[in-house]
């Protein structure tokens, strides 16, 4: 902050890369040149800078897909309050919408919103219910996975040889389903430092919702990659959509929350109390409402770790193996 200054010269004094002053009119003619040319790019670049923070947070205007694109909303602001109230958003929502200029401190909030889960928002509030979601249904109707026969609604677990093969015979999956035209459930896949291609093939297929992170994300976005995957279920279950969601090496998962909740005193079988819960809760995410209404859950695992403590006294309690068809 500038509090006081002092004219130390009243005329204009210019000098080289060397500390010599300038005398050469020409020369100083070319400087001053130079000058107004850089004020006059610094002042359009300040101009430009002002313009997309009056439209809105990204240069284009529109809300950035951070943190998977899911909404968390925190309801701070009246605009951003009746734009929730406008919509029915809730928490898990993945919303495309425009922002504008908050306050003085370049605080973007929504100011409307253009898509609702990959849908245009108004024809998607046509849809838009709020089932509830508490009530329980013994799972009944029957799909595949694997090439093995499951129920709509089940939770379970496989086991593979390595990493490689799972993934692959997972995008065989997600393929399989997004050919099939009497496919109706919604497809999420999550999963934690993945490979830069992995997250870009999910990314390309739209009948995927991709909730992952690579190597150079931190703990804070793998953290909220878990929630928002099972905040979003949650949304469409709400909604009335039935969901299949692949949990990619859930024991991976597992220690990188527990990375997250490093600081957490508490601990049960060598984990972080906190990470354990949210494991079990991911896991044990598939439930049937109806029989047409459903959350079907595949946790991915290795052979490696069918011996692990934590896998056999909690997490096959939760779900049930499925072998992989050789």
């Amino acid at each position: 902050l500038i509090n006081n200054t002092n004219t130390i010269s009243s005329e204009e004094v210019f000098f080289d890369a060397n500390g010599n002053r300038i005398t050469d009119k020409a020369q100083i003619e070319q400087l001053k040149k130079q000058n107004l040319e850089a004020l006059a790019e610094m002042r359009k670049y300040v101009a430009e800078l002002k313009r997309e923070f009056q439209m809105g947070v990204d240069e284009e205007g529109w809300l950035s897909d951070a943190g998977n694109g899911v909404l968390t909303y925190s309801g701070l602001g009246t605009d951003r309050t009746d734009v929730a109230n406008k919509y029915n958003l809730r928490e898990g929502d993945r919303v495309l919408g425009v922002g504008k200029l908050a306050d003085a401190y370049y605080c973007g909030i929504l100011s409307d919103v253009l898509e609702i889960n990959g849908k245009d928002a108004q024809i998607y509030l046509q849809s838009r219910n709020n089932f509830d979601i508490s009530n329980f249904e013994i799972p009944s109707k029957l799909t595949d996975i694997f090439g093995r026969i499951v129920k709509l609604g089940e939770r379970t677990i496989t086991f593979f040889g390595d990493e490689e093969n799972a993934i692959l015979q997972i995008v065989k999956e997600i393929e399989d389903f997004s050919q099939n035209p009497h496919f109706k459930e919604k497809l999420v896949f999550l999963g934690l430092e993945l490979s830069p291609e992995v997250i870009y093939y999910g990314k390309q297929n739209k009948n995927l919702e991709m909730f992952a992170t690579t190597y150079y994300n931190n703990l804070d976005e793998s953290y909220e990659a878990v929630v928002n995957a099972i905040n979003h279920c949650a949304s469409l279950l709400k909604d009335g959509k039935s969901v299949r969601i692949f949990v990619f090496d859930v024991i991976g998962i597992l220690t990188r929350l527990d990375q997250y909740f490093a600081s957490e005193e508490g601990q049960y079988m060598g984990h972080k109390i906190s990470s354990v819960q949210l494991v079990k809760k991911l896991v044990g995410i598939g439930k049937a409402i109806s029989s047409d209404l459903t959350i079907t859950s595949h946790a991915i695992a290795f052979e490696n770790q069918k011996e692990d403590e934590f896998v056999k006294s909690e997490l096959l309690k939760i779900a049930k193996v499925i072998e992989q068809k050789k």
